[in-house]
């Protein structure tokens, strides 16, 4: 029943049953039965076009405490954030070797993005998971590390040891950037959150134009310290 949730949330649009069977490579006869009870509870709900996410497993969502604190402390900040930029704002925690997006202004005018709220991302592949992983205990890069890094473009790192000279940089300098390394057209910048010591979450702008970061990116950590002070 997991695999049916996850494949449904993974999607930016309603699926079809013979899609969620793809995607969660069951069978599609019990991801029909999987659907239905998932339905009947209001984990899903029927759309045009098929099966999306329902109210009930975004209710649930909601009542995870340190998530919501996180998002509620961070909002206020991420709005002022948009107002003075205009661009994608986006706030996202770190679990395992992916990043979870939290929340999300989308631009003015910007581009699609491939995360949206509740979607997962490979970390070492956008702003926000690098800027995790730099502060990222020596275990947890380790792990990341044992296994291949996805590719998601050709500018997408995945040397480890290119990788791990990235996260060196991303700590003396204090953020973290990504020149279309999630998607083509996307640049974006992003600094961690702290509470005392720990990071527990990132902070992030996207945009169409590179050279935009260097402007954007005092406002980016004024908006991050703002919510650090406040955690």
């Amino acid at each position: 029943m997991l695999r049916v949730l996850e494949a449904a949330t993974e999607a930016a649009r309603p699926l079809s049953v013979r899609e969620l069977a793809m995607l969660a490579e069951l069978p599609r006869s019990t991801t029909h039965r999987l659907a239905g009870e998932l339905v009947e509870h209001g984990m899903l709900e029927r759309v045009p076009g098929g099966l999306q996410p329902g109210m009930r497993l975004f209710e649930l969502g909601q009542r995870v405490p340190r998530h919501r604190l996180l998002r509620d402390v961070a909002l206020p900040a991420m709005h002022d954030l948009h107002a003075a930029t205009g661009q994608l704002v986006q706030l996202a925690v770190l679990d395992g070797a992916e990043t979870v997006c939290l929340e999300q202004i989308a631009a003015r005018s910007g581009p699609p993005v491939p995360s949206l709220p509740g979607r997962r991302m490979p970390a070492h592949a956008t702003a926000m998971g690098k800027a995790l992983l730099a502060d990222a205990d020596p275990e947890a890069i380790d792990a990341l590390l044992c296994h291949p890094l996805p590719s998601l473009t050709d500018a997408t790192i995945t040397d480890p040891d290119e990788l791990r000279a990235e996260l060196r940089r991303i700590r003396r300098r204090g953020h973290a950037t990504s020149d279309q390394e999630s998607q083509r057209g996307l640049y974006a910048v992003a600094a961690p959150l702290r509470d005392g010591p720990r990071t527990v979450a990132s902070l992030a702008l996207g945009m169409r134009r590179r050279g935009a970061l260097g402007g954007a990116l005092p406002a980016l950590l004024a908006a991050a310290d703002a919510i650090t002070r406040r955690l």
